[in-house]
């Protein structure tokens, strides 16, 4: 078990989003109607209201497969974070009974459920922000990263937690399908005003 913190640089927060739904709910729903054919090109960046503190899941490489321990460990979260490799649109189903779902789509990931999925998604977190994406080579790390608070990845089913450059990375491992030797694994977010701390929690009994 490790945990990291890192405190925020000061942002400019849009005044007018303050949604608690998932962006993949809004997805889905714009895939009907008139909204069909420009589903694929929405991308939303969401925004937590402003309180004292948060509580942050965070899960990645399900591959279809959600241990029922995660879903215990994500009661009361303020939202649940998927960095990818979801592997099956009732993951993201099942996450939704417990808390508001931001999600984004892995190299595994296929289908129409899955083509709605942006491949990086953020969220304001009061006044900080947190970046959400797959595979942290594809972030263009010098332009994407300044002023944010954490980035949350997945990819390599390896669990880490560590600073660089003031900016806390944030990576679960992998929560259905564990490799080199490693347990499944979500992890967990805390953020109280500008600084957050990250908890791996290995899913054994």
């Amino acid at each position: 078990m490790r945990i990291d913190r890192v405190a925020a640089k000061p942002l400019d927060r849009p005044g007018s989003l303050h949604l608690i739904l998932s962006s993949i709910t809004i997805r889905i729903a714009l895939q009907k109607g008139p909204f069909k054919k420009r589903a694929e090109q929405v991308h939303m960046s969401i925004s937590l209201p402003l309180k004292g503190s948060y509580h942050l899941g965070v899960i990645s490489d399900t591959h279809g497969y959600l241990p029922p321990r995660a879903l215990r460990v994500f009661q009361g979260v303020d939202v649940i974070l998927h960095a990818g490799d979801i592997g099956s649109q009732d993951i993201l189903q099942a996450l939704g009974q417990v808390a508001p779902v931001l999600a984004v789509r892995g190299n595994m990931d296929g289908g129409a459920w899955a083509n709605v999925l942006a491949e990086k998604e953020s969220i304001h977190v009061g006044d900080a922000l947190i970046h959400l994406i797959h595979d942290l080579w594809r972030l263009r790390l010098n332009a994407d990263v300044n002023g944010c608070l954490a980035v949350v990845n997945g990819h390599t089913h390896r669990p880490a937690v560590e600073t660089r450059h003031g900016v806390l990375y944030v990576n679960p491992g992998s929560a259905g399908a564990p490799r080199h030797g490693e347990h499944p694994c979500v992890a967990v977010i805390r953020v109280t005003g500008a600084v957050a701390q990250a908890e791996l929690i290995p899913l054994t009994d």
